[in-house]
C-alpha cells in the first residue's frame, strides 16, 4: 500500500495521507504486522513454490542428489552449471523438511573427506620429510595437502555462491542444517559430519560478513515499506502490535539502526533499537509507551509539519544516555558469527558523533528462561531439598510466606505449589503483598542465576554470556521492570542493565574470554551470596 502512495502522491501528500491511515487502521482493529507476514520469503522460490505439490518427498530427494552431483561434475570439467544449479535451489526451497534433511545428510556424508582419502594424502606429504621446510617444494606440498584435505562439498557451495541469491541460498541451508543437527535419528558418525558441515558454512558466511562488507543503516519512518515491516516481523525482545507502535519506535529520542549485505539486498541482518533518555532507565514500560502526543491527522495545518517529529524537534540537552533495549538477529543460518557486538560498538560511535553529550551507555536487558530455572528450584525444594530452599528464602521470608497463604495453620509442603501456581499463571504480580515479599528472594535468585551458573565455564544465561563477551558490565537488576505477558513468563519481571563503559571493554572481553570472569557492578552483587567465593 504504501509503495503505491508514494507512487502517485507528492511527498507531504504521502505523508499525511499515511499517517491518516495508520491511525485509522490502528484504531480498527486491523491485524499485527507479524500475523500478516509471517512466513519466510525467499526471492528464488516463486515458480518452484508453485510446483512443490506435485512433487513427491522421493522423488525430490533423488533429484537435488542427481543436481549436486551434475554440478560437481560440471565444475570439475570446467562446464557451466548454472542451470542445475538454479534447479538445485529451487527444488530445495520446495521440498519438504525429510527431503532437505536426506539431501544435508548426503552433502555432509559423502561430499566429506573419508579416512583413506585423507590417509594417503597424509602419508604422502610426511614422505618428503626430507623436502626443507623453507624451500619452495615444502610449500607446494603444503598447499597440494591442503587441496586434498579439502571436502568436495567446498566446490559446490562455491558455485552456489556465485548466483544472484546464492549466498542467502547458503544462510537459509545453514539454517536448516542447526535443526537437523538436533535430530535424534542420526547416528554418531552423521551427526559429527552434520556438525563439521555446519561449522563449515559458519567459517564461509564468517569471511562474507566480516565488518567491512557490511552496511550501518538507520532506520526511520520514511524508509522503504518493505523494510519496515521486516523490523517489526522479526523483532523478538518487544513484539510490535501494531503500524503505530512501530513508529512511534522510530520516532522522537528513539533510533533504529541495522546491519545489511549486498548479498541480501533489503534484509536487516541485525536489528538494534536505541531510547535517548536523561538517566538509564530501569524499566521498558517507560521506553515503548507513547512519548510525543500525535497531533490530529485530519488537521489540515498538519500537512506543514516536519516529516517525522510531529512538529517537536529533538533536543540534545538534558540527554545523558543511550539505552540499548532490544537487539535482535533475523538471519538464523548466521548463528555464530559475530555481528551483534560490532553492530553495538559501530552504534556508540555514531550516537557519540550525534549527541557529544551523552556519556552513558547501557542496554534494558531480559533475563531469559530465569522463571524456568526458578520453577525448576522450588520443584527440587518441593521434592525435599532444603539446601535449595536455604539458598532462595531465609526462615523468616519462608515463615511470612505461610503466613500470607494460610496464616499460621500451614504445613510446609503447602506453600510452594500454590507459589508455583502463581508463578506459572503470573498472577502473583496482582498480589501487592505478596509482591513486595518475593522481591528480596527473587532479586538474589535472579543476581545467581546470571552471576554463578555456569555452562562450561562461562555464563549460563545467554544474554549474560553475550553481553559479557562484549565487554559489558552487568550493572544492575531492575526489579518489575517489564510487566508484559512476555517478560513475566520469562523473566518474572526482571531486566538487567549491562553498562558499556567505552575504556574498559577490551579488557573486560578479555577476562571474561580467558579467565570467565564476569564483571560487575556493586549495585549488582549486593544481591549475589558470596559472590567473592562463586565458582568460575
Amino acid at each position: 500500500m504504501n509503495s503505491m502512495l508514494r507512487f502517485v502522491c507528492k511527498p507531504n501528500q504521502f505523508w499525511v495521507l499515511n499517517n491518516r491511515l495508520i491511525s485509522l487502521l490502528d484504531t480498527h482493529c486491523l491485524p499485527s504486522l507479524s500475523s500478516m507476514a509471517n512466513t519466510r520469503r525467499h526471492e528464488t522460490t516463486t515458480t518452484s513454490t508453485t510446483n512443490s505439490s506435485t512433487t513427491t518427498s522421493s522423488t525430490a530427494n533423488t533429484s537435488l542428489v542427481s543436481l549436486a552431483d551434475t554440478v560437481l561434475t560440471k565444475a570439475y570439467e570446467s562446464r557451466n552449471p548454472d542451470s542445475e544449479l538454479i534447479r538445485l535451489c529451487d527444488t530445495y526451497y520446495a521440498s519438504d523438511k525429510e527431503t532437505k534433511d536426506r539431501l544435508l545428510c548426503f552433502i555432509a556424508d559423502d561430499l566429506a573427506v573419508h579416512s583413506p582419502q585423507a590417509t594417503a594424502a597424509v602419508n604422502n606429504f610426511l614422505s618428503a620429510k626430507t623436502v626443507p621446510a623453507d624451500s619452495e617444494d615444502f610449500v607446494m606440498s603444503v598447499d597440494k595437502l591442503r587441496s586434498q584435505l579439502r571436502p568436495k562439498y567446498y566446490q559446490l557451495f562455491s558455485q552456489i555462491s556465485r548466483l544472484e541469491n546464492g549466498v542467502k541460498f547458503i544462510v537459509d541451508m545453514r539454517s536448516d542444517l542447526r535443526s537437523t543437527l538436533n535430530s535424534p535419528n542420526h547416528d554418531r558418525l552423521t551427526s559429527v559430519r552434520l556438525r563439521s558441515l555446519s561449522n563449515y558454512l559458519k567459517d564461509l558466511l564468517g569471511l562474507w560478513f566480516s565488518v567491512g562488507f557490511l552496511n550501518l543503516e538507520r532506520i526511520t519512518w520514511n524508509s522503504p515499506t518493505s523494510m519496515l515491516q521486516k523490523i517489526s516481523e522479526y523483532e523478538a525482545v518487544h513484539p510490535m502490535r501494531s503500524w503505530a507502535d512501530l513508529k512511534r519506535r522510530l520516532g522522537l529520542y528513539r533510533r533504529c539502526y541495522v546491519y545489511s549485505h549486498s548479498c541480501l539486498p533489503s534484509e536487516p541482518l541485525v536489528i538494534l533499537h536505541v531510547a535517548l533518555t536523561p538517566t538509564i532507565s530501569s524499566s521498558i514500560q517507560h521506553i515503548i509507551k507513547r512519548t510525543v502526543r500525535t497531533p490530529s491527522l485530519m488537521d489540515e495545518n498538519f500537512v506543514s509539519l516536519p516529516k517525522d517529529t510531529f512538529g517537536v524537534k529533538e533536543e540534545s540537552k538534558g540527554l545523558d544516555a543511550a539505552i540499548f533495549y532490544s537487539i535482535t538477529s533475523s538471519q538464523r543460518g548466521l548463528h555464530g558469527i559475530e555481528l551483534g557486538n560490532q553492530l553495538i560498538k559501530r552504534v556508540v560511535r555514531e550516537l557519540r558523533s550525534e549527541f557529544p553529550l551523552i556519556s552513558q551507555f547501557s542496554t534494558l536487558s531480559p533475563v531469559p528462561n530465569f522463571s524456568e530455572y526458578l520453577l525448576s528450584e522450588m520443584q527440587a525444594i518441593q521434592n525435599g531439598d532444603h539446601q535449595k530452599q536455604r539458598a532462595l528464602v531465609t526462615d523468616e521470608e519462608f515463615q511470612s510466606l505461610k503466613r500470607h497463604f494460610f496464616g499460621d495453620y500451614s504445613d510446609v509442603s503447602d506453600v510452594w505449589p500454590r507459589l508455583m501456581a502463581l508463578i506459572k499463571s503470573n498472577q502473583w504480580v496482582d498480589d501487592e503483598r505478596l509482591t513486595e515479599l518475593l522481591r528480596a528472594p527473587l532479586m538474589r535468585k535472579c543476581a545467581h542465576y546470571l552471576y554463578n551458573e555456569k555452562r562450561r565455564g562461562y555464563a549460563l544465561n545467554s544474554v549474560a554470556h553475550f553481553h559479557s563477551r562484549n565487554g559489558a558490565v552487568m550493572w544492575r537488576l531492575n526489579w518489575l521492570a517489564d510487566l508484559s505477558t512476555r517478560g513475566l513468563s520469562n523473566s518474572c519481571g526482571m531486566m538487567v542493565n549491562y553498562r558499556y563503559f567505552l575504556e574498559n571493554i577490551d579488557n573486560n572481553s578479555h577476562l571474561y574470554t580467558e579467565t570467565r570472569h564476569i564483571a560487575a557492578d556493586k549495585q549488582l552483587l549486593k544481591w549475589v551470596p558470596k559472590p567473592l567465593n562463586a565458582k568460575l
